[in-house]
């Protein structure tokens, strides 16, 4: 229930973005925020180079974490306990892919900048290989929006209780223990940080996963 809850949400600060956009400048901005654009260059037999060629891809990125979350659910449906252990392993998994694709960013981050937060273009963010760093820039983009039209969206507030970097880095690093009889998963460097009292001791332990 909770989880439905916030998609509703998020999916409510989205609408609110794009129809700022929309609003302010029409939807064929709106398309040019949807385009993930690669350019390569037109070399010549000799190796001497013309011009740069542009092609917009489709999102195909998408279908990795939906994809996996569909294995998910049949993982569980088969409901045995060896199931239960790889269903774990691949709901983390999914959590990293789900915070990594960097299409997400780029629509959002170009989406603010149309509106004032920012440069645009279908290369934002190639060169930022880092999630956090891609969300901070979003983040930084949402005030500037907000102070000096005092506009605010929800979907960056509701974006940030959704990610965990630290967390992102745990898994990445195979630093999590999994039970599968209690369905939960330890972080041991968490617990670390917890008796050490070091930044991040707020952090849980603990990730319970429901049957």
């Amino acid at each position: 229930m909770v989880c439905e809850k916030f998609n509703e949400e998020s999916y409510s600060g989205l609408l609110e973005l794009f129809q700022a956009v929309s609003h302010t400048k029409g939807d064929e901005t709106i398309q040019s925020c949807l385009r993930h654009l690669v350019e390569l260059p037109e070399i010549r037999a000799d190796g001497t180079t013309l011009q740069k060629l542009h092609f917009y891809l489709l999102p195909n990125c998408l279908h990795n974490p939906t994809n996996l979350s569909a294995y998910i659910r049949y993982l569980e449906h088969q409901g045995t306990h060896q199931t239960g252990h790889l269903s774990i392993l691949l709901k983390l998994l999914g959590y990293v892919q789900c915070i990594e694709v960097k299409y997400v960013y780029k629509v959002v981050g170009n989406l603010l900048g149309h509106l004032g937060g920012g440069r645009v273009g279908g290369e934002l963010y190639d060169n930022v290989f880092s999630a956090r760093k891609r969300f901070d820039d979003i983040r930084r983009r949402n005030e500037r929006i907000k102070s000096y039209s005092g506009q605010e969206f929800a979907v960056v507030s509701l974006w940030s209780r959704f990610l965990d970097f630290d967390l992102r880095n745990a898994i990445g690093h195979s630093d999590f223990i999994i039970y599968n009889e209690s369905q939960t998963v330890i972080i041991p460097s968490y617990v670390l940080k917890n008796v050490l009292g070091r930044k991040g001791s707020q952090q849980s332990v603990v990730i319970h996963f429901r049957r």
